[in-house]
């Protein structure tokens, strides 16, 4: 216990000295491990377990810091509930897939927030609920899950993708309307980490963060139906203009703060050198059976 005592000690020093401090955008949350009761657990495997989770959800709560975990399946959200006591409307839920009915309605009665990240992979190895949890009460927002090279930062595509994720499930085209997507990756986005009182909406006394969208462009014309546009056909491409706290960081597709060109550059040239430096480059080849097959060989375990 003595590596993870060291890791709360610097935790807390970190807080003390970010946390909403020189900027108050910064923000830090706790972050903790899964653990899924069908491994096993001796006694002492368990009451170790416990004492970590114990210690970093009281540092959450001390510090008022958002909980996040990543990974629930099948029984670990109640694992989580009886036996750790994690839940609660400061915590947040990630890549959650194929949980029971208790368990949607645990979080919807401790106010347990999700996060669905429908391009990346857990919702294609299980399910993750999202209507199920919506009809209960849950908030859920959507996610990106990063830039792997099946998916993307582009939060329009996300939108498209959970639509049809959903509404292929249950043969039904009229799960999860656009304007609900629309609510998941605003207000609902907002909620999830404890915001939606600064950000995700545009209201008198919340910071003006506002995208405006081009949509006189050939997939998005005639300019009628825009929500159903957005949430169907627009691209991050047709994003015009950002504001963040009424701030004009792009404007035209120009952006006012940075060089694009050097940050692609830059972008480009790291990501090089790390590959070269870790010997990573051969993971950039084309695997076998990339054309012409239905699919991938089966990986040996």
């Amino acid at each position: 216990m003595i590596n993870f005592d060291r890791q709360m000690q610097v935790c807390e020093q970190l807080i003390g000295q970010w946390h909403r401090r020189t900027d108050p955008n910064i923000s830090i949350s706790i972050v903790f491990p899964v653990y899924n009761p069908a491994n096993g657990f001796s006694e002492a495997d368990l009451a170790e377990i416990k004492y970590m989770s114990h210690t970093a959800r009281d540092m959450s709560k001390k510090y008022n810091l958002l909980f996040m975990q990543d990974g629930h399946r099948q029984g670990t959200i109640l694992f989580a509930h009886q036996q750790l006591n994690l839940l609660g409307i400061d915590a947040l839920f990630s890549h959650t897939i194929d949980i029971s009915p208790a368990e949607i309605e645990l979080c919807a009665q401790t106010g347990t927030r999700n996060v669905h990240n429908p391009s990346e992979i857990m919702p294609i190895i299980g399910r993750c609920p999202v209507p199920e949890l919506l009809d209960a009460g849950v908030t859920v927002s959507l996610g990106s899950d990063g830039v792997a090279p099946e998916r993307s930062y582009d939060m329009f595509r996300h939108m498209f993708q959970c639509m049809h994720y959903h509404r292929t499930y249950f043969h039904d085209p009229s799960y999860l309307p656009a304007g609900k997507v629309l609510e998941m990756v605003t207000i609902d986005a907002a909620t999830c980490p404890g915001m939606q009182n600064e950000i995700g909406s545009l209201e008198v006394g919340k910071k003006a963060d506002i995208i405006l969208v081009d949509l006189y462009k050939p997939h998005l014309v005639p300019l009628n139906m825009a929500p159903y546009r957005i949430a169907h056909y627009t691209n991050g491409g047709d994003v015009d203009s950002v504001f963040i706290n009424g701030k004009i960081l792009m404007e035209k597709r120009r952006e006012s703060c940075v060089d694009e060109g050097q940050v692609l550059d830059l972008a480009q040239t790291l990501t090089d050198r790390t590959l070269a430096r870790r010997g990573l480059k051969p993971l950039l080849e084309l695997p076998q059976c990339f054309w012409g097959h239905a699919g991938f060989p089966a990986q040996t375990k």
